[in-house]
């Protein structure tokens, strides 16, 4: 699985974005978005514990996700780079209209 890969990406994007790298954070957020993707594909299976748990597996990446179009949208802003930020902060709208930051 992924999950390694996912939390490397997600604390060099922290760490790069309050360093005040905000282009390196801003790649870092698209790696990690990348990765939640391939991370959190359906199962080829009919074991119905394997499927709940990919469940909330795709549930607690789809949080992260959504954290981390937030958060590429922020660094977007800050790199003025206006219509990109529309676009991730969208679909961050998408994933979950109810979010604090959207």
């Amino acid at each position: 699985m992924h999950d390694k890969d996912e939390s490397l990406a997600l604390t060099a994007a922290l760490k790069a974005l309050q360093q005040g790298e905000t282009s390196t954070a801003l790649q870092r957020y698209r790696d990690a978005i990348e990765l939640l993707k391939v991370a959190h594909q359906p199962p080829d299976s009919t074991n119905e514990q394997l499927r709940l748990l990919w469940q909330e597996c795709a549930r607690q990446g789809q949080e992260l996700e959504l954290a981390c179009r937030l958060n590429a949208a922020l660094c977007l802003i800050k790199l003025e780079q206006w219509t990109e930020a529309v676009d991730q902060a969208g679909e961050a709208v998408r994933m979950d209209d109810k979010s604090a930051k959207g």
